[in-house]
């Protein structure tokens, strides 16, 4: 059972791809009392047993206020608020506000991996990740490192497979293993941290749901839609260096992406 000293549990970017399932998770769970915290002109409705909060984002003492007397607080924040660094400004209000335990916007691929150590995109959440663990003695922290986002990422095609077209990009042949965790076990990964705090307290945590190369997808998809694909090759170097000469928000999404297959956690 979760310790009731972590009962009031803030969400902040529910209404996203991933924040959504994290919602719904920690509904689920009977041992939580939720709020979930919105720009104040959010239009955004939730469940009657979600207790929502409403606030100026860019004002800082009152979003020291919003954060008060909860427990624990959870950034699902996407690509849009890392940019301006809106999850760094979070974790000082959190600290601020006395919040216990801090979870920050950290799903995805491990920032603290020395072959990206210098990556401009990831800046935001270096800095989230410093300031962190430089004050674990006055708030906690958990990074949830996930992989790539399976199910999303091949949805939209981000993941080098044009379904509805048969088109698969191979980066670097295809050959690099690549973890990715589906979002509906995200959110139960991050329900199971908060049951965990002693064991996940200050620490990074690594999940999967599979670890496979581009390869290996190709050879599925071509079995089970019956057909042969076409195939492109492309180098990520070559993608990289253009990637880190653009500023578009769509652009850096794909940079981040290209990172996690050429980097994959805890695959090689």
């Amino acid at each position: 059972m979760a310790s009731t000293y972590y009962k009031n549990v803030m969400l902040v970017g529910a209404t996203g791809n991933l924040g959504k399932y994290i919602l719904e998770s920690l509904l689920a769970d009977s041992s939580f009392f939720v709020t979930v915290l919105t720009r104040i002109n959010s239009s955004a409705t939730f469940p009657s047993n979600v207790n929502l909060i409403k606030t100026d984002y860019s004002d800082t003492k009152a979003l020291v206020k919003a954060l008060s007397d909860q427990d624990v607080v959870i950034s699902a924040v996407g690509g849009e608020g890392l940019a301006v660094n809106f999850d760094l400004t979070l974790v000082q209000a959190a600290l601020n506000a006395g919040v216990k335990w801090f979870i920050p916007s950290e799903f995805g691929i491990d920032t603290s991996h020395s072959t990206i150590a210098n990556n401009p995109v990831l800046a935001s959440k270096r800095a989230v990740a410093y300031f962190l663990k430089e004050n674990q003695a006055r708030i906690a922290h958990t990074f949830i490192i996930t992989g790539i986002f399976l199910d999303w990422g091949f949805e939209n095609g981000f993941l080098g497979f044009d379904i509805t077209n048969r088109i698969a990009t191979l980066y670097d042949g295809g050959k690099h293993l690549v973890s990715g965790t589906t979002l509906p076990h995200i959110g139960q990964a991050v329900v199971a941290v908060l049951h965990h705090p002693q064991a996940t307290q200050n620490n990074r945590i690594y999940i999967a749901d599979i670890t496979f190369t581009q390869q290996e997808a190709l050879f599925l998809f071509e079995k089970y839609t019956k057909s042969k694909w076409t195939t492109k090759q492309v180098t990520t170097e070559s993608l990289l260096k253009q990637g880190a000469k653009m500023n578009q928000f769509r652009d850096k999404v794909l940079l981040n992406l290209l990172q996690c297959m050429i980097h994959p956690v805890s695959a090689e």
